[in-house]
């Protein structure tokens, strides 16, 4: 059976759910899959971003964070460090990497978010380099964390 995803936020959370589960991938919007996997995950309620955040390591420590090939310096302050949690995640799960597989997990993590960056360019930088590095697929960006 093939899933066909509307979003790129339904693809990356359908990427995440089936991952988990060792399903395998089959193109940007299409998964293959059996049935009763697929209609279990689309009764899941999606995790909202302050929920993906809780269960991410502690932030102690961390002054910024740096992706220098996006021209991007996160620092850690009041309404960034959900962006610092999430950075600081995938530099140490992807090694230091903004891989494609990282920029996918990114944007899950950030979940009800998203669709508001992509409706409104600039209001979610940190969003924003993701998407940007979504359609440059063959870029693995450096992610460098700044402790204190």
């Amino acid at each position: 059976a093939a899933v066909h995803c509307h979003t790129q936020e339904e693809a990356s959370y359908l990427n995440m759910q089936l991952a988990r589960s060792g399903m395998q991938h089959v193109g940007a919007s299409m998964w293959k899959s059996q049935r009763a996997v697929i209609r279990a995950s689309a009764t899941v309620r999606r995790a909202t971003l302050k929920e993906n955040v809780s269960k991410l390591p502690g932030i102690a420590g961390i002054r910024t964070i740096r992706v220098p090939a996006g021209n991007c310096i996160i620092e850690a302050k009041p309404g960034k460090l959900a962006s610092i949690s999430i950075y600081s995640h995938l530099a140490a799960k992807y090694l230091g990497t903004l891989t494609p597989e990282a920029v996918i997990e990114g944007l899950a993590l950030y979940a009800e978010v998203v669709a508001d960056a992509e409706a409104h360019p600039g209001a979610h930088p940190n969003i924003d380099l993701l998407l940007k590095a979504r359609n440059m697929p063959d870029s693995d960006w450096e992610i460098l964390v700044d402790r204190e």
